[in-house]
């Protein structure tokens, strides 16, 4: 966990948590579109209101409108 820091885009204000000496940790995940995500094409959202500016990362996840899934399958050697 102490590996982790929050990366925020300047230019699309995506948020993400990041391992720190990665070699993604300073890029966004849009890459090249990331110009795409802007106000200028009604994409960015806007300011957090207050009422959610101190929410944890445990209640955002709860009210988020999207939940992504993923399954984790450890094969054995020689499976």
């Amino acid at each position: 966990m102490r590996q982790l820091c929050w990366y925020h885009c300047t230019h699309c204000n995506e948020k993400q948590l990041k391992v720190k000496h990665s070699r993604t940790a300073s890029s966004c995940s849009h890459r090249d579109k990331c110009l795409f995500y802007t106000e200028a094409n009604n994409l960015d959202p806007g300011p957090v209101p207050p009422e959610l500016q101190d929410l944890t990362f445990i209640e955002e996840q709860l009210i988020a409108r999207v939940h992504p899934m993923l399954s984790v399958f450890k094969l054995q050697p020689g499976q």
